[in-house]
C-alpha cells in the first residue's frame, strides 16, 4: 500500500494518496517508486536521472531522500544525472562521461 511504501521511504503519505493509491504529482510518484525498489531491500540502488521532471522544491528534497535510504539500508547508490546539485548533494564520489567516455573522475567538490 502507499502508507507501507511511503514508511519505507520515510516520508508522509497526505491521506488523498491513500485514498486513491494513485499519486497526482511526479514528485509523489517519484517517491513512491523509490519505496517500491526499498521493499527488494537491494544493497545497490542505481537511479536514472531521479531529478527528471520535478519541480524545484522537490529536487531540492531529493538528495535528503536518497542520503536517508542510503543511511537506513546502508546502500550503494549509483546516480546517472544531469542535474549537478542532486549529484553533488548525493555523492561522494563522480564520474563524468562525454560521449561514454571517461572525462574526469575523483572526490566531490563543491
Amino acid at each position: 500500500t502507499c502508507a507501507n511504501t511511503a514508511e519505507t521511504c520515510r516520508v508522509e503519505c497526505r491521506p488523498s494518496i491513500r485514498a486513491t493509491h494513485r499519486p497526482t504529482c511526479v514528485g509523489q510518484r517519484r517517491v513512491l517508486a523509490l519505496g517500491r525498489a526499498m521493499v527488494m531491500r537491494p544493497r545497490l540502488l542505481l537511479l536514472d536521472e531521479p531529478a527528471v521532471g520535478l519541480s524545484p522544491v522537490n529536487v531540492d528534497n531529493l538528495p535528503r531522500i536518497i542520503l536517508g535510504l542510503k543511511e537506513r539500508y546502508g546502500l550503494t547508490v549509483v546516480i546517472v544525472d544531469h542535474i549537478l546539485g542532486v549529484v553533488m548533494d548525493t555523492c561522494g564520489a563522480v564520474t563524468v562521461l562525454d560521449h561514454g567516455q571517461k572525462i574526469a573522475e575523483g572526490p566531490r567538490t563543491r
